[in-house]
């Protein structure tokens, strides 16, 4: 996968107002990691010990997103139960954390091995999916600027409206620097487990119509194929 690579470089978020994430773990080196990855994406992290005082301070503190470590939880239908009770908006991501990672095509969860860039990914991608009012920033690549609030791709002040779909598509680019990103990785990071069918060509399908309208409207193509991998930011 992507975040395999050890040599990616996560661009930081640099945003007027930091987000909040509550998040129930019991590993301390994925605690750790947690609070590196978030610092990055602009996060600030509140770590609880227990779902009870988690439960309450969904109320108080009003978190982005949450991170839950289903050890903690498991088997236990009551507390998960208080936990959607507990979320206010039903655009409030919970990111799922297990012993080891599971199938990669039916869900976007962590495991306890997960590394500093796989969180800050994952992270951004989530709240790029189902909360992107959290995202509040503008992300540039070579000539191109993402506004990540208002789902606008810039070049050379021309803007284009983006729908849901572009906005996820792209936003990994913008979060890494000079990455090259695999058809896979995209294809976990944007779609919901749901949407995706192994073999399917999603990603290509949507990135080439993205990339015709695009181009049509900015007079460049925002993106470039890599052979045998995926594609790159093209950064004019």
């Amino acid at each position: 996968m992507l975040w395999d690579n050890t040599c990616l470089r996560p661009v930081r978020v640099i945003a007027e107002k930091r987000g909040i994430a509550i998040a129930l773990t019991a590993c301390d080196d994925l605690a750790s990691n947690l609070r590196n990855a978030l610092d990055l994406a602009c996060f600030d992290v509140i770590p609880l010990p227990d779902m009870d005082r988690m439960i309450t301070n969904i109320a108080i503190r009003k978190p982005d997103i949450i991170f839950l470590d289903e050890r903690l939880v498991a088997n236990n239908a009551d507390t998960k139960a208080g936990l959607e009770k507990a979320r206010t908006t039903e655009t409030l991501p919970v990111l799922s954390i297990s012993p080891a990672s599971r199938g990669e095509t039916c869900t976007l969860s962590l495991s306890t091995k997960s590394k500093k860039t796989e969180i800050f990914l994952r992270t951004r991608a989530l709240i790029r999916r189902e909360r992107p009012c959290a995202l509040g920033c503008q992300r540039q690549n070579g000539a191109l600027l993402l506004d990540e609030q208002r789902f606008k791709l810039s070049l050379a002040g021309v803007s284009v409206d983006l729908n849901k779909i572009e906005h996820c598509l792209l936003g990994p680019f913008f979060d890494l620097e000079d990455a090259v990103l695999d058809r896979q990785s995209l294809e976990l990071l944007v779609f919901e487990g749901n949407d995706r069918k192994v073999g399917s060509r999603i990603v290509d399908f949507q990135i080439s119509r993205m990339r015709r309208r695009l181009k049509a409207q900015l007079n460049m193509d925002p993106l470039r194929s890599v052979r045998g991998i995926g594609y790159a930011i093209n950064r004019g």
